[in-house]
């Protein structure tokens, strides 16, 4: 029964998100209600409040395993790999997933409305900021170096910033409407003019 329960909390959680990023694509975020997601859903306003507890959570509840990706890319990857190729991998399997996506996809949409919204560009500013705090961490306790000190967050920030500058030029385009495929396969070599720049100056880094 339990398993049942948790099948209808995702189903539930689903049609949420699902209702929200309808009409925030089609009216925007703030010209859409709680009201408004809840009725499309199915569900009454609290039901939606109990899932998301503010309503910038039924956009950004879509990043909720960034954090988790962040760390697994320095504490889990393979043996004899530094973090700037574990880096780089991430970012060619992004170029992957292009090619499989399309204008309509959620992250672009995502994206579009952070671009359109003041309130959820507030929001994201600050969630980039944890990851960067969460990054440079994890990257001081990889090299077993005082989490103040201030190489492994100048290491974080050009990190986060070379995979920001990489999802940037695929997701506008992609929003402009190029072709998935052909997108990816001008992506790739991108990604690594990039991270061979940063290797110049990160290379022996852990």
């Amino acid at each position: 029964m339990a398993g049942l329960r948790e099948l209808k909390k995702l189903q539930v959680r689903h049609d949420i998100l699902s209702a929200a990023s309808d009409l925030f694509a089609e009216r925007g975020f703030e010209d859409v209600t709680v009201e408004e997601v809840a009725e499309a859903a199915g569900v009454s306003k609290k039901t939606v409040f109990n899932y998301f507890p503010a309503k910038e959570d039924l956009v950004f509840s879509r990043f909720d395993e960034r954090e988790n990706e962040l760390i697994a890319a320095v504490r889990h990857r393979p043996a004899g790999t530094s973090v700037l190729d574990s880096f780089r991998a991430s970012a060619l399997a992004y170029c992957d997933q292009l090619a499989d996506a399309g204008p309509g996809t959620q992250r672009g949409r995502v994206f579009t409305l952070i671009e359109q919204s003041p309130v959820l560009a507030r929001r994201w500013h600050q969630l980039r900021n944890h990851y960067l705090e969460v990054l440079a961490g994890e990257l001081a306790a990889d090299a077993g170096v005082d989490p103040d000190d201030p190489l492994p967050w100048a290491i974080a920030a050009a990190l986060l910033g070379a995979e920001r500058s990489i999802r940037r030029a695929g997701g506008s385009r992609l929003r402009e409407g190029a072709d998935p495929a052909r997108l990816a396969e001008w992506l790739r070599p991108q990604v690594n003019r990039i991270y061979d720049q940063l290797a110049a100056g990160l290379a022996d880094y852990p």
